[in-house]
């Protein structure tokens, strides 16, 4: 396969409202729909939308370094199959952003050539993929909470870090002396506490069923060494800021949980060694969006079904949008996305 073409088109779209967590507040996502077209005309699109507050790159960055790979495409090797795509080396020393959208260009252009067996390589099946509801700093924790499990969600992520760690407590025991403990539930703090303060807070946290708590404070070093006596299930996620990072906490540390927002850490190449990794040592991965439109989420939904655990993954951001600029192939009913290989395989997600 050679490349004609390759374009790039930025994009904007607000928020419903802001999204607040500890540590940053969203109001809109920015960035870039590309486009790579081959020599019969065959086209795959790809989304790069640095997240501000957690994206190393920029809007502006990440705009430039498009800017050089459309310069530079046509000279890259010729594509007969996705494998050989993590050899490019431009690609590899692209920015997380950058990455997610080209590779996710060029995987969507390789799945409408029906020579490429790109699926057969990755082998997916059909599954429900399981998706937890997410509740901000910001909402009526009980009433939202009530809501998604009256829709049939089965885990809840309640975003903690408020004033005192005795206003995230009090809210945990109103959602489970009100809705009970048949839900899963998460608790993000953002790497809002100290670690002090995370130990003591995740020894208070013990009587409620925590699924787990994603950062109870920043660094991995510290997430580390409080995962080894925490008796709470501990979730690396803002402190990976690449694959180098994710293989170092699965192989050398006792955290159980790494959820991975393939924009962030390194596009799909880089994530689908990280899923690897993770079944062979038994550990968990979890897929989390970047508020993403449609066509990030929906890489996103096929890396999410070639993780064989049943835990669900962060990937019910689309209502947080005003507007979609694709149509939606996996809306999320009653908590769960259903994966077809066959629909995906159409390969029609940005046509």
């Amino acid at each position: 396969m050679t490349s004609a073409g390759f374009k790039y088109e930025p994009f904007s779209v607000e928020l419903k409202e802001p999204f607040k967590n500890s540590q940053y507040r969203i109001t809109a996502r920015r960035g870039f729909i590309i486009t790579v077209t081959d020599e019969h005309n065959n086209s795959g699109r790809g989304e790069t939308a640095p997240l501000p507050g957690l994206s190393i790159e920029t809007y502006e960055s990440a705009g430039a370094e498009l800017d050089n790979f459309a310069r530079i495409i046509s000279q890259l090797p010729q594509l007969k199959d996705f494998s050989s795509v993590k050899n490019i080396k431009e690609l590899t020393d692209a920015s997380p952003s950058v990455r997610f959208g080209i590779e996710q260009a060029l995987f969507n252009l390789l799945l409408k050539r029906e020579s490429s067996g790109i699926l057969n390589w990755l082998s997916p099946g059909d599954r429900a993929i399981n998706v937890n509801a997410v509740i901000g700093l910001g909402e009526d924790a009980g009433r939202r909470a009530e809501e998604k499990i009256n829709a049939g969600y089965g885990t809840i992520k309640l975003k903690a870090g408020r004033t005192g760690f005795d206003d995230d407590l009090s809210i945990i025991k109103e959602l489970r002396n009100r809705l009970g403990y048949g839900f899963n539930l998460r608790i993000d703090a953002n790497g809002k506490w100290t670690p002090e303060e995370a130990m003591r807070n995740l020894d208070n946290l013990e009587p409620y069923r925590i699924e787990y708590v994603e950062e109870p404070c920043p660094g991995l070093e510290n997430l580390v060494s409080i995962a080894s006596k925490s008796p709470v299930p501990v979730a690396a996620d803002e402190s990976i800021k690449s694959v180098t990072d994710a293989l170092a906490v699965l192989e050398n540390s006792a955290i159980p949980f790494v959820v991975l927002k393939p924009m962030i850490t390194g596009g799909l190449t880089g994530t689908l060694e990280i899923i690897e990794k993770a079944s062979l040592l038994d550990k968990n991965i979890i897929i989390s969006s970047s508020f993403e439109t449609a066509l990030g989420r929906n890489l996103l939904v096929l890396l999410a079904s070639l993780v064989k655990h049943n835990y669900a993954h962060g990937l019910d951001t689309g209502d947080f949008l005003t507007e979609e600029l694709f149509a939606d192939p996996y809306t999320i009913e009653e908590g769960i996305i259903n994966f077809s290989v066959k629909e995906f395989s159409r390969g029609k997600i940005g046509d």
